[in-house]
């Protein structure tokens, strides 16, 4: 019997990938070689996967937030270098989810993007069944990494223990967690709100409680002459600067 295009593994896993995606089926895909690129568009297209093919870092990046985006994939031949930069920007500051695309040549070059957190989930050449199942598997988290390092902070999730060049810091489970979320993504605000939904939603003074909270946890690190690395961002929340963890302030 002859498979029709509805009865295709590739057509089979569509619907389970957008519904994992609460309803959005958009992808971007970063590709410089316009000819196959276009091929698998086209045939994802029929499938029901909406792509946005582009030849460009800066045009993929550029376009991201705009419609939905839920996955880049990137085509490892931009080179290892554009690759690590896209991911470093994509991934950790616009959150998006980034697969990489390549061929067993390529796994050297795919070594930085991985580190800044992309995932190597599809081979090269192009296969419509396998880059859709990449897509479905792309929509269940990958497991947080177990240890954090920022600087010389490092956090250790299974030991709930966090540690500043190497001497241990004490801290309550709370303010561990509160340091986790910093650490998770330095660098960058991290809202007021984004704070009291998270720890405190049924707080009848989410601010004064973050404030006290930011309080005790800067009173730990000061013990430690880091105290000052989580910047207060006024009107907006806070941050953990990155660059402040190099050079522990004592005294």
């Amino acid at each position: 019997m002859t498979m029709t295009a509805d009865a295709s593994p590739g057509r089979r896993l569509v619907p389970a990938w957008v519904r994992a995606n609460a309803g959005s089926g958009s992808v971007v895909l970063l590709d410089p070689d316009e000819q196959p690129a276009a091929a698998i568009v086209d045939r994802l297209r029929s499938l029901g996967v909406h792509v946005r093919l582009c030849q460009d870092p800066v045009h993929a990046a550029a376009i991201l937030g705009f419609e939905g985006i839920a996955v880049v994939v990137v085509n490892a031949s931009i080179g290892a270098e554009a690759m690590r930069r896209f991911v470093e920007i994509v991934h950790g500051k616009l959150d998006v989810t980034v697969l990489l695309a390549y061929s067993p040549c390529q796994l050297a070059d795919i070594g930085p993007a991985v580190l800044a957190g992309a995932r190597p989930l599809l081979a090269l050449p192009y296969d419509p069944a396998s880059f859709v199942a990449a897509l479905k598997q792309s929509a269940t988290p990958a497991p947080p990494p177990p240890v954090i390092t920022v600087a010389g902070l490092v956090l250790d999730r299974a030991g709930y223990s966090a540690s500043i060049d190497n001497h241990r810091i004490g801290l309550s489970a709370l303010e561990f967690e509160l340091l986790l979320e910093f650490a998770s993504h330095p660098d960058t605000v991290i809202t007021r709100e984004r704070f009291a939904q998270r720890f405190w939603p049924d707080s009848a003074d989410p601010d004064g409680t973050i404030m006290a909270a930011v309080k005790r946890l800067r009173r730990k690190l000061d013990a430690h002459g880091i105290g000052h690395a989580i910047s207060t961002v006024r009107g907006v929340g806070y941050q953990l600067v990155s660059s402040t963890l190099l050079a522990p302030m004592t005294g």
